[in-house]
């Protein structure tokens, strides 16, 4: 919807943008302008509770400390550079933040079993 409402917004840059260059540059706002405020808070709630783990086993899993940092800081970077890049649109930052995501859920999927 972000592409469709651009000219709406900013009228005086309907003339000069073509359509495929009327993105947002944030990943985050292209987010919530595409799934609205459900689907963003889903994503949100995704990061959240991804971190919420991935704090807990580097707490109780001394062994994988750098290991988890390790991943975490590449996660970390990766949804810093969303801020003024669409990623999620381009196949390899998209494989490469849902591998981490899923790289980092499994690491933390044992720890929270143990606690348990």
């Amino acid at each position: 919807q972000f592409r469709v409402l651009f000219d709406h917004y900013l009228p005086y840059l309907a003339n000069y943008c073509s359509y495929d260059s009327k993105v947002a540059d944030c990943m985050y706002i292209t987010i919530l302008a595409e799934t609205g405020f459900i689907g963003f808070g889903g994503f949100v709630l995704f990061v959240a509770f991804l971190f919420k783990r991935i704090w807990a086993s580097l707490e109780s899993q001394p062994q994988n400390k750098l290991f988890l940092a390790g991943f975490s800081a590449g996660l970390i970077g990766m949804m810093c550079g969303f801020l003024t890049y669409d990623g999620l649109y381009w196949n390899t930052p998209s494989y490469l933040f849902w591998s981490y995501a899923g790289i980092l859920s499994s690491l933390t999927d044992k720890t929270i079993k143990k606690v348990e």
